[in-house]
């Protein structure tokens, strides 16, 4: 180094000149953008994708999920026994009249005295159709939630609590129209007897049926609520036999369609004994 030439300063010697003369270092060249600032947006992206498959997936999950579950399906219990019927009552035969030598024409006629009318039979006794049912409570719950019964078809249990579809309105309802067990039994806690049909029985079966719908002899509340009977029919799946009749805790199970049954048991239960709510 010629006696000419300064020493180059240092880079300490450097900065500690710009802070003794009040200069801010300028920032070191930057090595380019952030892992983050390159890629925020596929982030974002896919952030927002997976937001809207997991609302999805919890909006399909809820619109799909079942409405009920059934631990298992009811078979026929013990029926009651027939009632003994009554003897009929003897008709006594009709005195014999004394002989008369003979009939004065012009002897006047008693209009009181008039033949004894024979006696009515009393109607014999019939049997309580259907057997008895475990009840199963009558919470309510929210539409659309899975209610979890212990036997199917229910016969009480949880049910829905919405005032335009529980309880259901008294009519005969298609085989397209599959209402859940929530909705109608409802109209169970109300005292309605429900016909069950499983799956599409034929024009016949479901003509038969509507048939008891419509005929059942009203209730003890029908007059009151306005209604021609307490009785709806209904489409249900979910159980051992084809047809069924159910009431709050009594069921009646047929193998085979027995209209006949079918309204008696409609007509034997309608706001029975058991009945929760005597309601419309």
């Amino acid at each position: 180094m010629s006696e000419n030439e300064q020493p180059r300063p240092t880079r300490r010697a450097t900065r500690a000149q710009q802070r003794s003369s009040g200069k801010t270092p300028a920032p070191a060249p930057s090595s380019g953008p952030s892992a983050l600032e390159r890629f925020r947006f596929p982030i974002l992206a896919g952030a927002i994708v997976i937001g809207l498959v997991v609302v999805g997936t919890i909006l399909v999950g809820s619109a799909t999920a079942a409405p009920y579950t059934c631990k298992t399906q009811m078979t026929p219990g013990p029926v009651e026994p027939a009632p003994t019927p009554r003897p009929e009552t003897s008709l006594a035969p009709a005195p014999t009249a004394e002989p008369v030598a003979s009939v004065d024409p012009a002897a006047s006629i008693d209009p009181a005295a008039s033949p004894v009318p024979a006696p009515t039979p009393e109607p014999q006794p019939t049997q309580r159709l259907g057997f008895v049912a475990t009840d199963l409570g009558r919470g309510h719950v929210g539409q659309g939630t899975t209610v979890d019964y212990l036997y199917c078809p229910p016969t009480s249990g949880q049910h829905y609590n919405v005032a335009n579809l529980a309880p259901l309105r008294r009519d005969f309802y298609g085989p397209n129209e599959q209402l859940a067990p929530g909705n109608w039994v409802h109209n169970l806690e109300h005292g309605y007897v429900v016909i069950l049909y499983r799956g599409d029985p034929g024009e016949e079966a479901i003509a038969e049926l509507e048939a008891v719908v419509e005929e059942a002899a009203p209730g003890p509340l029908s007059e009151p609520c306005g209604l021609k009977n307490k009785v709806i029919g209904v489409r249900f799946d979910t159980m051992s036999e084809p047809y069924a009749a159910v009431a709050w805790d009594r069921a009646l199970l047929l193998p085979e369609l027995d209209a006949a049954q079918l309204k008696t048991f409609a007509e034997q239960w309608q706001d029975g004994p058991v009945t929760p709510e005597q309601a419309c």
